[in-house]
């Protein structure tokens, strides 16, 4: 859960900071011993943290004859100056970045932690979508109803694969499914353009989501293969009426893979 500590560390804030911008905004006009005091903290780590907000604008000091007292920066004004700072800089970077010479691009294979953060980066690679988009999950599909919507107006064409019965989203969705009951809430495979994929599951000793996420060509066209597989058997199914594993079971090669959930 987001705090204004987590919020100001994003804006570059240390601990310290935070918790020294914060107090003065309860507690205006305080010297420097006094913040340390209540603080708790050391005069030799409260002087070089008042005088960097300072420095930044974050605080404002009121000169006496006895001692300085800071006060906190009003918070609109603070987060206006932070914002334009911010916005000049991306602006920067946005018009030199692409004037820098590209090297050959390196497979990477980022690794995510965290439901949110799965979530989030497979939402992030759909939109980045420009033609298809494969999924192989047994989420509800239901948490990507923005991204489908996004997509359909983009003219990006998606196919998603399900063991699960659920909503399909017509018009938005080519949707496949065996038509089990219910959610299980443990895969996500998801494959854009194909060009990057991602691979994330949960971890049930953990309770802990987990996923890899690359443009690796071989690691994305094994994620792809294994959700068309699904859709082929799926396809396969409705045509023939039954389960081609079922009436042919000699296919089979009696594998450890084969008794896997």
């Amino acid at each position: 859960m987001q705090t204004l500590e987590t919020a100001l560390a994003k804006l570059n804030f240390s601990h310290h900071e935070s918790a020294v911008y914060l107090y003065l905004l309860e507690h205006p006009g305080r010297t420097v011993y006094q913040i340390a005091r209540d603080l708790s903290l050391s005069r030799s780590t409260a002087y070089p943290v008042v005088a960097k907000l300072f420095s930044d604008g974050a605080v404002l000091m009121e000169s006496a004859a006895e001692k300085d007292a800071y006060y906190a920066e009003e918070p609109a004004m603070l987060l206006s100056r932070i914002r334009a700072g911010l916005n000049e800089t991306i602006g920067f970077l946005s018009h030199e970045l692409p004037k820098t010479t590209a090297k050959p691009e390196r497979d990477v294979f980022a690794t995510i932690v965290g439901y949110d953060s799965v979530i989030a980066r497979a939402k992030e690679l759909m939109r980045s979508a420009q033609k298809e988009i494969y999924m192989n999950t047994d989420l509800d599909i239901g948490l990507f109803r923005d991204e489908f919507a996004f997509m359909a107006t983009s003219g990006v064409r998606v196919i998603v694969f399900s063991f699960h019965l659920q909503r399909a989203f017509p018009g938005m969705v080519e949707f496949y499914t065996h038509g089990l009951p219910g959610f299980c809430h443990s895969r996500l495979m998801l494959v854009a353009d194909g060009k990057q994929s991602m691979l994330a599951n949960l971890n049930e000793a953990r309770g802990e989501w987990a996923g890899t996420v690359s443009s690796n060509v071989l690691f994305t066209k094994i994620v792809a293969e294994h959700i068309h597989h699904d859709i082929y058997l799926v396809r396969i199914t409705e045509t023939q009426g039954k389960n081609p594993f079922e009436e042919h079971p000699e296919i089979l090669l009696g594998t450890l893979a084969e008794t896997l959930a």
